[in-house]
């Protein structure tokens, strides 16, 4: 029963660090040189997850992975804690710093024990029911970090968020399931591993390009978001809320009906990657604002599709291996949106907000290309 609760419980912690985005910002635009506060904010948010990611991977198939999620959720807890104790823009991007290094260390490990948690048999719907919580985070985490930024001030939402940290450290203290043995090797030998895991295998190996390309594009429309919400003057930020949440909408009702298609996780991961760049290309095509809504709300739910599908592949490699496979796919992950986010700024100077956009897919889709002959290829030399 336990366990089960426990997909609640990370979801309310989904919502908290959902939260916590807005009662930081409150907190850094009240000193001077805000601007660059935000700045080396969002850029050590990223470089926390892309630094550790490796690492995370490395821990999660070295040590008990309850152990490591349960130290994860603590220290989270605490790094938030220390901005309320001495709240500085210093302490600020410590904090985020860890959050980004100790989040990403619980979501490898979370992942590659889910079917150890849950059986394998049941991963899949898992799975699912963690997307459509962390959608329905999105959907209502920015709404109330808003206003309980407004009306209580941003030291509540931080210890809110911390006390989801420690109830999920806390609920974990009396979970246990059964992990494969761990064998004790040194940091570069168990990383080589990993890698070498990824190059051996075809289906493995494509899919982790795919999730750095994937974020290459999905950096474009990010950025974009924001760029287009402000050709709205009076009431760009209530735009810019509603274009959120029409994505998390999408991924929320994707959730519900990804348990209707039948097929391999890896086709299943294909097509919705190819179905990704046809729709995100016509985004900002047109002004309209309920076409725009109509069109997130579509990436959101082909997001839920890709993201439920490329879980399930992972899930099915050998659980010895399994965190190493998952903290290279954060690797890939983060190294793409850090790639996507230098190239945004300048291809939107160079070219319009939809140019750019398309030009941000163009990389997937070559990559894409490559998977199509690669897999004729194999085909071909199967039935010669």
């Amino acid at each position: 029963m336990k366990k089960y609760v426990y997909l609640y419980i990370n979801g309310l912690s989904d919502l908290g660090s959902r939260m916590n985005l807005l009662a930081f910002t409150s907190l850094l635009l009240q000193f001077p040189n805000s601007e660059l506060w935000l700045m080396a904010f969002f850029l050590l948010r990223q470089i926390g997850a892309l630094l550790s990611s490796l690492v995370a991977g490395y821990i999660a198939d070295r040590f008990h992975r309850r152990h490591v999620m349960i130290i994860s959720d603590v220290f989270a807890g605490l790094s938030l804690v220390l901005v309320v104790i001495i709240p500085t823009p210093f302490t600020a991007c410590v904090s985020i710093l860890l959050l980004g290094v100790f989040y990403t260390a619980f979501s490898v490990c979370l992942q590659a024990s889910i079917p150890d948690i849950y059986g394998d048999n049941q991963a899949s719907e898992i799975n699912m029911r963690f997307i459509r919580l962390t959608s329905l985070a999105s959907m209502i985490g920015f709404a109330i970090g808003g206003i309980l930024t407004e009306v209580a001030g941003y030291k509540v939402v931080l210890l809110l968020d911390a006390g989801t940290f420690f109830i999920s450290a806390f609920v974990l203290l009396f979970m246990s399931w059964k992990e494969s043995k761990i064998e004790a090797k040194e940091l570069p030998i168990g990383m080589a591993e990993g890698f070498q895991s990824i190059l051996k295998q075809r289906a493995i190996f494509l899919p982790t390009l795919l999730v750095c390309t994937m974020a290459i594009g999905v950096s474009g429309y990010n950025y974009g978001i924001p760029l287009f919400a402000q050709t709205y003057m009076t009431n760009a930020s209530t735009i810019h809320g509603f274009m959120w949440t029409a994505l998390g909408v999408g991924s929320f009702i994707g959730s519900f009906l990804s348990k209707k298609i039948k097929g391999e996780p890896k086709k299943i991961y294909y097509c919705s990657v190819l179905l990704f760049i046809p729709v995100v290309n016509t985004l900002f095509l047109f002004t309209e604002l309920w076409v725009v809504l109509f069109v997130l709300g579509l990436l959101g739910f082909i997001h839920a599709f890709e993201q439920w599908s490329h879980r399930n592949m992972i899930q099915q490699c050998e659980s010895a291996i399994r965190g190493r496979l998952f903290g290279i796919q954060s690797l890939s992950m983060r190294v793409g949106f850090l790639i996507g986010f230098l190239l945004t700024p300048v291809l939107y100077e160079l070219f319009s907000l939809q140019i750019m956009v398309i030009l941000m897919q163009l990389i997937t889709l070559m990559i894409l290309f490559y998977i199509g002959i690669t897999l004729l290829l194999g085909k071909g030399n199967r039935t010669s």
